[in-house]
């Protein structure tokens, strides 16, 4: 057996520990099929294992050397994708994961991994572009689902409404995703008049997961919007009792409190949000308003020194 070929058996064994869940298994089989004379595949496997257990050094150590030889092999630029994307180079991620799928049109996982960048960096149309790939290639729930976020975030609700219907019949009823899924439907049926319809579904969810600190956070800000403020103090009460260790869960009932205008209780809302998350801009903001209607300049300026620095 040639070098050439024995390197692509290990790189073979290495998928094969990786889809099993042996993550050090697959690290050590393409680790050993790097050590010949180098092919693609191999590089990029080891650096996809290396992404993987987060040793981004290696990875990199790894990948670009790698993509620089062998500039035309799609996967390496795939992997280098989410590379960056983990070292926070949206940008990077999003031109790498780009040409892999223009090099290879069949890496539908790539298109869906660059739609989330783009969402990420405001690029939306794009997205929804690269989504669509994606999702036309293989129908799955994660793709239904980034598919009816998008249409969501371009205002698109009748479309979103479809993908997210289809995205509730495709996931295990159990499933997680289920209790943002209804949310996210809730939100777009209502955006569309729907509101009997929204209503219940919301109503559903709330019997199924009580507690879900999205459903719950999601739901009473939605009440907000609607100008339902009673609705929404008694979700985000309900909220910080389940989930007092959420600085989102006090900001959110701060700024209905301060909405109502019982500023006392919004602002000792607002400093248990300060408490546990500091870097919660809005909740100091919204302190220094209040110290500065009750005329506490100092407290007022020394709030937002925090917000500046």
């Amino acid at each position: 057996m040639d070098e050439n070929a024995a390197a692509l058996d290990l790189v073979g064994e290495a998928w094969r520990r990786f889809a099993s869940g042996d993550l050090g298994g697959a690290l050590d089989f393409a680790q050993r099929a790097v050590r010949g004379e180098a092919i693609p595949g191999a590089a990029a496997a080891l650096g996809f294992f290396l992404v993987q257990a987060d040793r981004l050094d290696e990875a990199a150590a790894t990948l670009m050397p790698a993509r620089q030889r062998s500039a035309d092999h799609a996967p390496l630029h795939w992997y280098t994708g989410y590379l960056l994307q983990r070292r926070g180079d949206k940008a990077g991620a999003a031109a790498a994961f780009q040409r892999a799928c223009e090099l290879d049109g069949t890496l539908d996982e790539a298109a869906f991994a660059l739609a989330w960048v783009l969402h990420d960096l405001g690029r939306l149309e794009e997205a929804a572009g690269w989504a669509a790939k994606a999702l036309a290639s293989r129908k799955t729930a994660p793709r239904l689902l980034q598919m009816g976020w998008l249409h969501k975030a371009m205002g698109a609700h009748a479309q979103a409404v479809q993908m997210y219907r289809e995205a509730l019949q495709a996931i295990d009823p159990g499933a997680p995703e289920q209790a943002l899924l209804h949310l996210h439907l809730a939100h777009c049926l209502s955006h569309l008049g729907q509101h009997g319809e929204a209503d219940a579904l919301l109503r559903q969810a709330f019997e199924r997961w009580p507690q879900d600190a999205e459903l719950l956070s999601g739901a009473a800000w939605h009440a907000r919007d609607r100008g339902d403020a009673a609705g929404a103090l008694r979700l985000a009460r309900a909220l910080v009792h389940a989930h007092p260790q959420r600085a989102a869960s006090w900001h959110l009932l701060g700024v209905l409190q301060q909405d109502s205008g019982d500023l006392h209780a919004a602002d000792a809302s607002l400093l248990e949000s300060q408490k546990l998350d500091l870097g919660l801009t809005d909740a100091l903001l919204r302190r220094a308003q209040i110290q500065r209607e009750w005329k506490l300049f100092e407290g007022a300026r020394w709030l937002l020194g925090l917000v500046l620095h």
